[in-house]
């Protein structure tokens, strides 16, 4: 039956992928064809696979992709984009037709995928998927089989003292904070540099750092990391990087918004944390922008699996526990922060500025009690103009004097998905308990259940201009299927949804005695406790929600999110 079900998924999709369906484009213009022939064979050692594929001349990078067929099988139940459901990692064309895949499960079935494209700010052109292989426990023997054009045969890969990319995938190790630190040396990832402190970070380097042939992308995690040296317990003069009182220099990204001069570097690489997690960051830097673990982030890049525990950071503007500034169609994802976060604006728990549409934040949440003293401050992001997925934020965000403030997101330009905030939200001019103010964009089954209150106190504008809302403070967005219940009060004007509304609501509620907001006169939107907890499936004035993306629960319980990674049973 598993079969004859990932068959037809795979015929649909190979459909899909024909006719330019959804997460796919047709090749326009210029743009190269979908990379053809693609093949997977177990690699040399349990857990790898090695993809072989015909060359595309004219591609600029090859996008490759792969999904364990059990995750994307529960994703796509989940209501899951099929695209949505891939891990990627983006390879220069360098004339290579093959790679290499590690730190994947033995005896799970997989599937692969890849793409092309002429320009790094194109549309990937995909190809088919792979057929499935289900990956040998043991390894497997060198593969002979012949490419599907002329290379070498693939060999086995050596332990060689200084060989930095062991597992041959591409990424450096990172085992230390030394060569976490010298990142900032080589901010595109290719092991390439005279620093010397580089050298001293990864001392006896093989040539080219151990890579393999077309060479390496970024660093990855091979260990947890603490930057608190000294075991103190404390930031303090005692650790390795205090620097003054300073503490940690952000990885690129120095300057004002996204650095564009040659002394404002950026990290443009891929940075995964292979579930490993960094503890103790600390960063006292209140005149600077750009502020975070990775300062500034540049463009097609991938930032992944990654906790960041019990953060202490501190800047002006851009500021975030994971990326102060993340600039254009990056992916960050399963990555989360606790801690302190604080700045003047663009102040996010995990990103300070999520700047473009293509952006994409996926399974990713905050735990950090954010504040920000200008605009712009929020629970997960400051300001966002990419697509939120799959997310949350738990800590209270506090925006005395502030604009745009909220649980989620401070302001928000783009859509969120099957996200939700649970902390008190406070601020002056647009404060929500999801978002304070999104502009034209889609939010949908989203909710919040923390206190929000607005202050006039100090704003200028006066209190007409506060808007607090139990949702979204001040709304031109589309809100559907979507929720608040945290008490709502303050200055100026209020909504237990929203304080201020010129977008469009359907289906979205509150509930008029936790939030002391009243019902509309038709009584639709504001609902009692009751009616809010007593639907335990996708029916009343939930009918329109989607019950593969909702856990209704008892008729004691009010709605919770099962998309993606998020589980019913810790929100509830």
């Amino acid at each position: 039956m598993k079969w004859l079900m990932s068959g037809l998924l795979l015929a649909l999709i190979t459909v899909v992928i024909a006719v330019g369906g959804i997460g796919t484009a047709q090749a326009q213009g210029d743009t190269p064809p979908a990379p053809t022939g693609l093949v997977a064979i177990n690699g040399p050692y349990p857990g790898t696979a090695l993809l072989l594929w015909n060359a595309v001349a004219d591609a600029a990078f090859y996008r490759i992709g792969w999904v364990a067929f059990p995750d994307y099988e529960a994703k796509v139940a989940a209501g899951r984009d099929w695209l949505e459901t891939f891990h990627f990692l983006d390879a220069a064309n360098t004339g290579q037709t093959r790679w290499t895949l590690t730190r994947l499960s033995p005896g799970v079935e997989y599937y692969f995928i890849i793409a092309s494209n002429d320009a790094r700010n194109g549309t990937p052109q995909y190809g088919e998927w792979s057929k499935p292989l289900t990956l040998n426990d043991a390894g497997a023997a060198c593969p002979t089989a012949a490419a599907p054009t002329p290379e070498p045969t693939p060999t086995h890969v050596s332990a060689v003292a200084g060989d930095y990319d062991a597992d041959n995938d591409g990424l450096i190790e990172v085992s230390n904070l030394a060569q976490l630190n010298a990142m900032r040396w080589d901010l595109n990832g290719d092991g390439s540099t005279s620093n010397t402190g580089y050298a001293q970070a990864f001392p006896n380097a093989a040539p080219d750092m151990g890579c393999p042939s077309e060479g390496c992308i970024g660093y990855e995690l091979s260990a947890n990391l603490d930057f608190d040296t000294n075991g103190s317990g404390d930031a303090d003069a005692g650790d390795a990087y205090w620097n003054g009182g300073g503490g940690w220099v952000p990885i690129g990204g120095g300057g004002g918004g996204f650095p564009t001069g040659d002394n404002d570097p950026i990290f443009n690489a891929t940075f995964d944390g292979n579930g490993y997690t960094i503890s103790n960051l600390y960063i006292y830097r209140p005149a600077l922008d750009n502020v975070g673990l990775i300062g500034a982030l540049g463009e097609h890049n991938r930032v992944a699996d990654i906790g960041l525990a019990a953060v202490n950071v501190s800047g002006a503007g851009f500021v975030g526990g994971l990326i102060g500034y993340s600039h254009h169609s990056n992916v960050i994802a399963n990555s989360y922060v606790t801690g302190t976060v604080s700045g003047d604006y663009y102040v996010g728990g995990l990103i300070g500025m999520n700047f473009i549409t293509n952006n994409r934040v996926i399974d990713c949440h905050s735990h950090a009690i954010v504040s920000g003293r200008d605009h712009s401050v929020g629970g997960l992001i400051g300001k966002s103009g990419g697509r939120i997925s799959g997310s949350y934020a738990t800590g209270d965000v506090f925006g005395a004097g502030a604009s745009d403030v909220g649980g989620l997101v401070g302001y928000n330009s783009s859509d969120i998905v099957a996200s939700y905030a649970t902390g008190n939200v406070f601020g002056t001019h647009r404060i929500g308990g999801l978002a304070g103010a999104s502009a034209t964009a889609i939010i949908t089954d989203a909710y919040a259940t923390g206190n929000v209150q607005g202050i006039s106190a100090g704003y200028v504008q006066g209190a007409e201009d506060v808007l607090v809302g139990g949702l979204v403070g001040s709304n031109f967005a589309i809100i559907n299927n979507s929720y608040a219940i945290g008490r709502v009060s303050g200055d100026g004007d209020m909504g237990g949804l929203v304080g201020h509304n010129e977008g469009a609501i359907a289906a979205s509620y509150w509930d008029v005695q936790t939030t002391g907001q009243p019902a509309e006169e038709n009584g639709d939107a504001g609902q009692t406790t009751r009616a809010l907890q007593a639907p335990t499936s996708a029916t009343g004035i939930y009918a329109t929600w989607n019950p593969s993306w909702w856990d209704f629960g008892t008729s004691r319980q009010y709605p919770v999110l099962q998309y993606g990674m998020l589980d019913p049973a810790a929100q509830r």
